[in-house]
């Protein structure tokens, strides 16, 4: 395949339906070959961009393109990449992104300094920024200036605000090899980093989370986090079918403080072309996603249903919400069966188990705020709708035929308040009793517990033993909807705790570190 010059003419190749080419790919001097959106240019083996030659791939609001090359690529590469901007988000956050350079060697100062890419400024700072996890809460992004002079490190994510929508142009030269990002935590208490796509061509959500799952946080936060206009949605096993777009970006937690190297493997990369911004999803999974609102604010959680997960903790499937400092806003839920404490952003749940299973979610908001719920529900069994439970003002609400709308009295916090059940309607016809599934416990610290579930003013005892049998705490209280329950000074252990009320029991191990 040759692109040259014709007849003295500037010779401009525009590839709107895809090329597979074995042979050498040779862009001439002064010629332009432009891949357009919804396509790509495979190219078996070596590229020449000669001279003043130009090969560039494209992307607008709905689709990208890709260039992938098995062999040598000499000469740059320009990518452009769509993202909203400014005024055209229309929600918070949504004109924010994490974006990553799909080429090597691209000067950040430069970058920022090209008008046609609408680099957002504040005084000689550039909205671009790289995550630096030693510093103070909401104040992790550090910002380029003016007089920065690095260039784009390959595989590392930025955080960046455009003016209005268009694109970011990015020229540089094209990784052929994997690429790998050595992750050296400054801070042993928040290990986390911005890492993103440094290729022209999409890449398998499933594989890059595969090829670095050893890597990650061995417990709940064994995913990749994407930003998606107003949170960060999280990728792991659960994500089959998903893709990661030429120059998206995203965080994921590192499992200790040793160095460590995020991979991005060429093999991964794959011609199949869809969304820009957002991860693209070809595969059916039985889900439900809640979404909370409060005019301009919204949040989300979701859940996943699999024939291979469980109630409980399940590594590399469930996956623990990112925070940079305290939400004042948000929606998440607990593990329905061993929950420590933790919010959960993505929860994976067993299919056989969807009548018997009631999710406690975790909602902050302000008193005085009015909070709507509503569900978007995908391949349910027939007959299987989403519930919410209020049990503040003890009402029940099919949220996936239409929302339900709350003003709070009192300011809300966490679990207690508020429950999914995925049921038929008779289900939930049943006595009060059905709800003994939420029950839980956990530690907020190593001095308190805290009791979720119970029927408010319900008669309840709570009794605490260590592992050789001795009782360390015996008591009764009255229930609230969550119970927070002082402990006496206990050394480290194991320990199992016991908690009855009205025909409800629960029995728990909780380890004190």
């Amino acid at each position: 395949m040759v692109f040259d010059m014709v007849s003295d003419c500037l010779a401009v190749n525009v590839v709107t339906s895809s090329v597979n080419y074995a042979q050498e790919l040779y862009v001439a001097s002064d010629a332009e070959v432009t891949i357009k959106p919804s396509t790509y240019v495979y190219a078996g083996s070596d590229v020449s961009i000669v001279g003043t030659g130009i090969l560039t791939a494209e992307s607008d609001a709905t689709s990208s393109s890709s260039f992938i090359a098995d062999a040598s690529v000499t000469g740059d590469v320009t990518y452009k990449r769509y993202v909203v901007g400014g005024a055209d988000s229309g929600t918070v956050g949504t004109s924010w992104h994490l974006v990553s350079a799909p080429v090597g060697e691209q000067d950040i100062a430069t970058f920022g300094a090209d008008a046609a890419n609408e680099v957002s400024t504040s005084g000689n700072k550039y909205a671009i920024a790289y995550y630096k996890n030693d510093n103070l809460p909401t104040k992790k992004w550090e910002y380029y200036t003016t007089a920065s002079t690095e260039d784009f490190v390959r595989g590392q994510g930025y955080s960046t605000h455009r003016g209005s929508s268009g694109v970011y142009t990015f020229k540089g030269t094209m990784d052929t090899a994997p690429v790998g990002v050595t992750l050296t935590p400054a801070s042993i208490d928040h290990p986390w980093f911005s890492v993103g796509n440094p290729f022209p061509s999409f890449l398998s959500t499933t594989a890059v989370y595969a090829d670095n799952t050893a890597i990650l946080d061995v417990t709940t936060y064994n995913a990749l986090y994407v930003w998606v206009g107003a949170s960060y949605v999280a990728k792991n096993n659960s994500s089959t079918g998903e893709l990661l777009p030429p120059g998206q970006a995203f965080l994921i937690k590192s499992k200790d403080a040793n160095s460590q190297t995020f991979t991005f493997n060429e093999t991964s990369q794959t011609t199949q072309v869809g969304a820009t911004d957002l991860f693209e999803r070809t595969a059916a999974v039985p889900s439900v996603v809640v979404n909370l609102t409060s005019g301009t604010e919204s949040a989300k959680t979701t859940l996943k249903y699999f024939s291979n997960t469980t109630k409980g903790l399940d590594v590399g499937w469930d996956a623990g919400s990112f925070y940079n400092g305290t939400k004042s806003f948000s929606i998440d839920t607990h593990l329905v069966n061993d929950s420590e404490g933790i919010n959960i952003t993505l929860q994976c749940l067993p299919t056989a188990a969807y009548e018997t299973t009631v999710v406690s979610l975790a909602v902050n908001a302000a008193a005085g705020q009015t909070i709507n719920f509503n569900a978007l529900a995908e391949n349910l069994p027939t007959g299987i709708n989403v519930y919410l439970e209020d049990k503040i003002n003890n009402t029940y609400q099919n949220i996936n035929d239409a929302s339900y709308t709350v003003t709070l009295t009192n300011a809300v916090n966490g679990i207690g308040n508020f429950f999914l059940h995925t049921s038929s309607s008779s289900v939930l016809n049943v006595e009060d009793a059905a709800l003994n599934t939420a029950l839980n416990l956990y530690k907020t610290n190593n001095t308190t517990l805290r009791i979720t579930g119970l029927q408010d003013q319900n008669n309840a005892s709570i009794k605490m033993y260590s592992i050789t049998g001795k009782e360390v705490l015996a008591n009764h209280f009255i229930a609230t909807r969550k119970t927070d329950i002082q402990l006496p000074t206990l050394a480290t252990g194991v320990y199992f705790v016991n908690i009855v009320s009205e025909n409800v029991k629960l029995t728990k191990k909780i380890i004190i570190e």
